[in-house]
């Protein structure tokens, strides 16, 4: 994982040069990646704004792949929508295909032209914006920066 020092814009710039140097597979996986981590950073500032304690958060998001990461979503989101309907289908299904590319270049059951990588790896890296500015929109709060979270959990007891 990238180290939140490097914060969003080193990833996008790291992102870029594999693409200008012609590095389009390793861009569209590191872009793939990226998004992963921004999500995955964005589920744990859902998780702690609803109250939860930092180790609960880690242990809630231990599995944290990005389809559990997408499951994970709705479950603590603002308003409870479905991570679909907050970035969109187009967009959700263009994040599915990319997954799946990144996951079939890794275990080497496809190959794919660089042309539809760069592609592929282009849109994706405006999905990534996007979905910081829903984040920081929803939350108030920046996914790539230090999320300071808390040691004992503030859950309200209901009755």
């Amino acid at each position: 994982m990238y180290p939140i020092s490097i914060g969003l814009d080193g990833a996008i710039l790291r992102i870029e040069k594999l693409a200008e140097n012609g590095h389009y597979a390793e861009a569209l996986l590191t872009t793939v990646f990226t998004y992963e981590k921004t999500l995955k950073r964005s589920v744990r500032i859902a998780i702690l704004a609803r109250g939860f304690s930092s180790r609960q958060a880690d242990m809630l998001m231990k599995k944290g792949g990005l389809q559990s990461l997408i499951d994970l979503w709705p479950i603590f989101d603002i308003d409870f929508i479905p991570f679909e309907r907050v970035i969109g289908q187009n967009s959700y299904q263009t994040l599915k295909k990319a997954s799946k590319m990144r996951n079939d270049l890794v275990h080497g059951s496809s190959v794919f032209k660089l042309d539809a990588c760069r592609e592929m790896s282009k849109i994706l890296l405006s999905q990534i914006k996007d979905l910081h500015s829903i984040v920081i929109g929803r939350y108030g709060r920046d996914p790539w920066s230090k999320i300071h979270g808390k040691r004992n959990a503030s859950l309200p007891w209901t009755s």
